[in-house]
């Protein structure tokens, strides 16, 4: 963010030879918000929104908080004006937050190891001029911004990165409205800065900056004083250096760290106009091409993913915004970037954040010079699979991590053989309720005690979980915390457990560590939030970061707002393997023939009802609980079923998808059968889709709607067309007008 908002800056970029850089934003009363209503899609696509910011904002700062909320700090309204005022953006919608003590735009916002986030710098006035010495924190737990140190220059348009516990800023645009060439330590814990010895090799402002993994810092992106694009320099704590690298030097280019101990810098504007390429740069100076943009731009934003996958979002491409998404995955290769969903709106001057393993929250920009955005729009990337690194110089001696620790403590009893598991079967372990919390967790083997929440047994269906039962006094907002054991003697590290969040009140699943005993926590290393279905769900957090330091875990749940808010844990594993991000569920293919299904069991395994439809399809053994509609038993007059119960509120056209497992490995000769009952006489419509594209689209393979009678009739779905290629298959169930729609599956069979 913080993209040249000075008209000063914009003027200087139109120097630039053969280009016509950023364009100033207009002030005329004309420059109004964007007007749209914001876009509705169908919640299994690949960007959705369905809730928008207050009022209209770019160039601001986006910090995903431990807590798994959004803040959204300062920017600029629909007019260039600076704003004071923050928001928090949370799973579904968007509240007001604490107010700045200043009005800010080309500031940095950075989010610290405590939880906290310093805010620094910036200016506060349309034109630029008024640029700002002052920084503040924001302290999540007081909902508050307090006082944080002062600068030891003003700057706005800096970079700004967290080394340590401390944050550098470099660069940036000074009181005198010139670049900067200096940089300085910012330590909000000891409320002090201090100017760091070294100095930028040319003066620059715009700067982006990334933390290698060598512990060095790369920044680029920025403008000298002339509007020429500044170099891409690299900063080495430890000696206080700054070193211009090879990687050419490109304005409003994305600078992201991905791999190990790489940066890749990529799109931008040169005097040679805005650029399709990238470059990849080791932290020993050398630099080869990186994969190309698919479209030319500038002002673009990245995101890092985990499993080291990368994204490249929006920008300008010198007429227009863009609607971009690339895609791409470490170790890098030279080819181009897999193309991701297409925004549903171009903006530039926008934030992008990271929320869970696999979504990008887009907020605000511009849609045109003057034309600012209130949407805010959900993308779920799809990784693409690992290209082949390109070569590069060797790198034999890396720069050791610039705040040295001690060797870590091992305490007694701390674990330190692995694979750990606990599946709960024989009591709680080594884990344990604390007492400073609301409830405690507990043990259960069937389900839990109230209705549509809850899981029916634990991961594997015949042993023990622990779950939080919800019902009053456990709600609002109540917090139960289940701590475990000490982990130590790793190099890398993963946990790795399922969980099942069911329930229309759902609330908060926290994993959080320590590294101090359980003195202080880092909240929110993992987290979800919101009914997830009703199916257990495999998650996987990467703790790699802490090592080699022992460390603590555990889960802190937090109700919802009545008793359906059951939240379960089974099966932890803790190991020095990192798999990564788990597979979601059913997307791993099925090979061996004929697959069989009965449902007497109802949908488990990999038939998992859909968190993003209106109701849940039913299992049944005998009659559905409606007259003139259902089968009254299974397929053959006994076992279980399947069916979509329409009785209010589940019509009129409410829809149930039954999510089921992706086939692969078959030939011209596959072939998909079921049985379905369809009686009633506001009967509605059954359709089987298939996706190819990991649940990404769908289309209709078999379809029949109406009143079909009372009797089991068997479809026959031919899937020649589709031989060689993984297929995901779900069920999608629309009620008709009034409760005699009940439709039932039963009885499936995938032979090839």
């Amino acid at each position: 963010m913080n993209r040249f908002t000075s008209l000063a800056l914009a003027a200087a970029l139109a120097a630039l030879t053969g280009c016509g850089g950023h364009k100033a934003k207009s002030n005329a009363s004309t420059a109004a918000g964007s007007t749209a209503a914001p876009v509705q899609s169908n919640s299994n696509a690949p960007v959705t929104s369905g809730f928008a910011l207050p009022e209209a904002r770019a160039e601001h700062q986006a910090v995903v908080l431990k807590s798994g909320e959004i803040l959204v700090i300062g920017g600029v309204d629909a007019l260039g004006n600076p704003l004071n005022t923050t928001l928090l953006v949370r799973q579904n919608d968007v509240v007001p937050g604490p107010d700045l003590s200043e009005a800010r735009a080309g500031h940095s916002a950075t989010l610290l190891p405590s939880g906290q986030v310093l805010v620094a710098g910036g200016h506060s006035d349309a034109s630029g001029a008024t640029v700002l010495g002052t920084s503040e924190v924001f302290d999540p737990l007081a909902s508050a911004f307090n006082a944080g140190p002062a600068l030891n220059e003003a700057r706005s348009g800096h970079a700004a990165v967290l080394v340590g516990s401390e944050v550098l800023l470099v660069g940036g645009t000074g009181a005198s409205g010139a670049p900067l060439d200096s940089a300085e330590w910012n330590d909000p814990a000891g409320g002090n800065t201090r100017a760091v010895k070294g100095s930028l090799s040319v003066a620059q402002t715009g700067l982006h900056g990334a933390l290698l993994s060598s512990g060095e810092v790369v920044v680029g992106g920025g403008i000298d004083a002339t509007g020429a694009p500044g170099a891409v320099e690299l900063f080495d704590p430890i000696n206080s250096v700054f070193t211009p690298l090879t990687a050419q030097g490109r304005a409003g280019a994305a600078v992201a760290a991905v791999g190990s101990g790489t940066a890749l810098i990529a799109g931008g504007e040169t005097a040679t106009g805005i650029q399709l390429g990238s470059e990849v740069t080791w932290h020993n100076g050398a630099a080869v091409a990186g994969p190309g943009l698919l479209a030319a731009r500038r002002d673009l934003e990245a995101a890092v993913l985990p499993g080291n996958v990368f994204a490249f979002v929006g920008g300008w491409d010198g007429n227009v915004a863009s609607d971009a998404i690339e895609v791409g995955i470490a170790p890098l290769g030279t080819g181009s970037l897999t193309a991701g969903p297409a925004l549903s709106e171009a903006r530039f001057g926008h934030s992008v954040s990271v929320r869970g393993t696999e979504t990008l929250v887009v907020i605000g920009g511009w849609a045109s010079p003057g034309n600012a955005l209130a949407t805010i729009e959900q993308v779920r990337i799809t990784p693409p699979v690992s290209t082949t690194p390109p070569s590069r110089a060797p790198n034999p001696k890396p720069i050791p991590n610039p705040i040295p620790a001690p060797g870590p403590v091992i305490p007694p009893g701390a674990i330190s053989t692995f694979p750990y598991s606990e599946d709960f079967d024989a009591g709680m372990g080594g884990w344990k309720d604390v007492t400073t919390d609301d409830f405690d967790w507990s043990t259960e083997t069937g389900s839990t005690s109230s209705l549509d929440t809850g899981p029916n047994g634990d991961h594997t269906g015949g042993g023990t979980y622990l779950f939080t039962e919800s019902s009053s006094p456990n709600s609002p907002s109540k917090v139960a915390i289940l701590e475990g054991p000490t982990f130590a003697g790793f190099n890398s590290l993963e946990v790795r457990f399922w969980f099942h969040m069911y329930g229309a009140t759902m609330g908060d699943l926290f994993l959080d560590v320590s590294t101090d005993n359980g003195q202080t926590w880092d909240q929110g290393v993992w987290n979800m939030s919101g009914n997830q279905g009703n199916r257990w769900t495999e998650a996987t957090a990467d703790l790699s970061q802490y090592a080699p330091n022992p460390v603590m875990i555990r889960f802190r749940a937090v109700t919802g707002t009545s008793f359906t808010s059951d939240f379960a844990i089974d099966d932890i594993t803790v190991d020095t393997t990192v798999r990564g991000p788990a597979p979601a569920p059913g997307s791993t293919p099925i090979t061996t023939f004929p697959y069989t299904e009965s449902f007497d069991a109802g949908a488990t395994g990999p038939w998992l009802d859909s968190v993003a439809d209106d109701f849940d399809w039913s299992p049944n053994t005998g009659s559905t609980t409606s007259t003139g509609t259902g089968p009254t038993a299974g397929r053959g007059g006994s076992g279980g079923y399947l069916y979509t119960e329409s009785s209010s509120p589940n019509s009129p056209n409410k829809v149930a998808i039954l999510e089921g497992p992706t086939f692969g490995g078959f030939g011209a000769n596959a072939e998909l059968r079921f049985w379905y009952h369809m009686e009633g006489a506001t009967m509605g419509q059954l359709d089987l889709e298939v996706s190819t594209d990991a649940g990404q689209t769908w289309t209709s393979a078999w379809s029949m709607s109406g009143d079909q009678g009372s009797s089991w009739l068997e479809a026959v779905v031919d899937m020649s067309s589709y031989a060689g290629q993984n297929v995901k298959i779900r069920f999608r169930g629309e009620t008709g007008t009034s409760y005699t729609s009940d439709m039932a599956i039963d009885e499936l069979s995938f032979t090839n």
